[in-house]
């Protein structure tokens, strides 16, 4: 272990040289999600809290938009989202997203990507998207940059790590505009993500966790929403 008085020599020339951005490989961002990846057991559960702000333009410092949302996963295969006014539920066999302003419910097949754990065989799919990536370390944080090739709708995307491998912050800078109304401009949104109050295993509170048979019902090979839904619309897109 390092001396005291060393790290205590270091911390002030650490913390100018860090907190700058320096160009990084491909490899160094899919490493660092591997290692948040890796820090839950595959069949673990876990959960986090979501706060989304939308700014019409990357230089505005109050959000047009902001809404909270919830992620909670049961044994590592199951799912429920809130999210922008819509839930996810998924199970196994199906995923079931529930718009309650529509009053609609869309039954389609379980989406892997939730579960996706990334590899290193990612990296050259990654390098197709983005030109550069970049990294900036501050305290207890780093935070990659993403700068993503033309003909994407996103200009560039930062992810910012909290204490070594959990992911704290998304921000999304895009090459379009956020309308609130039809009208032409040249503004082009940012979309803040934070997450807070990640848990994992015993911690994560499962008491109110949902299925998806609380919300739709098969009868004759025909999926029929039931309960306080039983007046919605059923859309099945399974294949």
């Amino acid at each position: 272990m390092k001396q005291l008085i060393s790290i205590i020599l270091l911390i002030p020339f650490f913390t100018l040289s860090q907190n700058e951005w320096k160009e990084v490989a491909s490899e160094d961002f899919i490493r660092a999600i591997q290692e948040f990846e890796n820090s839950i057991v595959v069949d673990e559960s876990y959960s986090m809290v979501t706060t989304y702000k939308v700014y019409q333009d990357y230089s505005d410092a109050t959000p047009v938009q902001t809404s909270s949302g919830r992620l909670i996963c049961r044994n590592g295969n199951e799912l429920n989202l809130y999210q922008m006014g819509f839930t996810i539920i998924q199970d196994k066999e199906i995923n079931v997203t529930i718009d309650t302003m529509n009053q609609q419910i869309v039954v389609q097949n379980p989406d892997s990507s939730f579960f996706y754990r990334k590899t290193m065989n990612d990296v050259s799919e990654f390098s197709e998207m983005a030109k550069k990536v970049h990294k900036k370390e501050f305290q207890t944080k780093t935070t990659y940059s993403l700068e993503l090739k033309e003909g994407y709708p996103y200009n560039s995307i930062e992810i910012e790590f909290e204490g070594g491998n959990r992911v704290s912050e998304i921000i999304i800078y895009s090459n379009q505009p956020y309308k609130t109304e039809d009208q032409p401009s040249n503004d082009k949104a940012k979309v803040v993500i934070s997450i807070n109050e990640f848990k994992k295993g015993k911690t994560v509170n499962l008491k109110n966790f949902k299925t998806p048979i609380e919300f739709v019902l098969m009868k004759d090979n025909i999926f029929q929403a039931v309960g306080k839904y039983k007046d919605f619309e059923v859309i099945d897109l399974r294949n």
